[in-house]
């Protein structure tokens, strides 16, 4: 099982890999963490 920090993180290092999918950019906009 993964640490949340560490899910976390890869998020973090791999968002720049995100889709340019508007609806992919709303549902991700809503997310509380601080980009």
């Amino acid at each position: 099982m993964y640490a949340v920090s560490d899910l976390d993180s890869w998020a973090n290092q791999h968002s720049f890999e995100t889709t340019s999918d508007p609806d992919y950019a709303e549902y991700h906009s809503a997310d509380s963490r601080v980009r």
